[in-house]
Formats: structure tokens, sequence, C-alpha cells
């Protein structure tokens, strides 16, 4: 990412601390634009409004 300065960081989506540090060094493009992360994040997402009205 500072590389290329072409995305968006951890520090800039939010995530510090031990999240940001885990994101920073476990992911990357290619794991997180695979099908299964993103029906993870769809599963996910869809279990939290599945909680809240409105």
């Amino acid at each position: 990412m500072q590389h290329h300065r072409d995305g968006l960081t951890a520090a800039g989506m939010g995530i510090n601390g031990l999240a940001g540090w885990a994101v920073r060094h476990f992911y990357d493009s290619a794991s997180v634009l695979t099908p299964e992360f993103r029906q993870s994040g769809l599963d996910r997402t869809a279990e939290q409004v599945a909680t809240h009205g409105g």
C-alpha cells in the first residue's frame, strides 16, 4: 500500500491497535478479494442487520 499509495490503509479505515496490526501483517489484496472473504463479510452484515430494528 505504501509503495503504490492506491488504496485504503488500516488506519484510514479506523482499524487500529491489535486489529490494525493483524490487518497490516496478515491481509493483502489477494486474500481480501476472494469469494470466501466477500461472503464472510456479507454473512456477518446480514447477521448484524437481522438483530436490529429499522
